[in-house]
């Protein structure tokens, strides 16, 4: 990727190529510095291989600024990861951070806000959405016009807290996303492939929470992380599987 950034209020730089997704905070963290094998369940599946092409604009002030905490990216994607690009349409990320740190540097904190819009063209006449019907859900079609725009949209928020103390660094991470999602029958994983199928539409949410325990001064560090993601918030349990006539189940996926 290129990064350009403008000379005179060091404040508005562009980015154009092929580079991380600026939503949320695990994307952009570090493989190097990850404390777990793999980034979250949830970020596996909306975001796969983390990286699209696209460009972003980036505004924060200098270093120098008291305004420097905080950092806005709004940038336009592909949509479909660095595989595949087989329509017209663009993606939307945006995402707004505060940062800040005490004097002493001993507490540091960070708050995020993310918000995603865009989805891939229907690659059929068949979108299907979660419906009720004598007690049951399942999934029943809707006619679309293939190659309009499916909808896929994210909310996100994300946190991070840090303290220096005679036990070693403590750290708290989180993140928490929720929107709807456009996958297959039996996957709601974002596409890396030219879409070829129906539509299926699910809401989602999911998190992670990060302990992290450095032991004194030591390379060592106690690591607790929880994850959790959730496809379809339309169903659980004993309703999963169910069937109706003239509907798919729900399943899997």
């Amino acid at each position: 990727y290129l990064s350009l950034t403008e000379p005179f209020l060091n404040t508005l730089s562009l980015t154009g190529g092929v580079f991380d997704r600026p939503f949320g905070y695990e994307i952009s963290y570090s493989s190097s510095s990850r404390e777990t094998p793999e980034r979250s369940r949830l970020f596996q599946t909306l975001f796969p291989g983390e990286r699209d092409l696209g460009a972003k604009l980036t505004i924060q002030a200098p270093k120098t600024s008291t305004w420097n905490f905080l950092k806005l990216d709004l940038g336009l994607f592909n949509g479909n990861g660095t595989n595949v690009e087989t329509d017209k349409y663009k993606d939307f990320i945006g995402h707004l951070s505060a940062t800040k740190a005490s004097s002493n540097e001993k507490i540091k904190w960070g708050l995020g806000a993310s918000y995603y819009k865009g989805g891939y063209a229907y690659a059929t006449t068949k979108n299907y959405i979660l419906t009720e019907k004598d007690g049951v859900k399942a999934f029943t079609p809707e006619t679309i016009k293939k190659g309009d725009q499916s909808k896929r949209e994210y909310f996100g928020v994300d946190g991070q807290l840090s303290l220096d103390w005679f036990p070693g660094i403590t750290q708290i991470r989180a993140e928490y996303l929720t929107g709807t999602q456009p996958g297959v029958e039996k996957s709601s994983s974002s596409l890396t492939a030219a879409a070829s199928a129906d539509t299926y539409n699910r809401n989602f949410n999911g998190y992670y929470v990060y302990f992290i325990q450095n032991i004194l001064e030591s390379p060592f560090q106690a690591v607790v992380k929880y994850d959790v993601y959730d496809p379809n918030t339309g169903v659980s349990g004993n309703e999963i599987g169910k069937t109706l006539a003239g509907a798919t189940a729900t399943n899997a996926g």
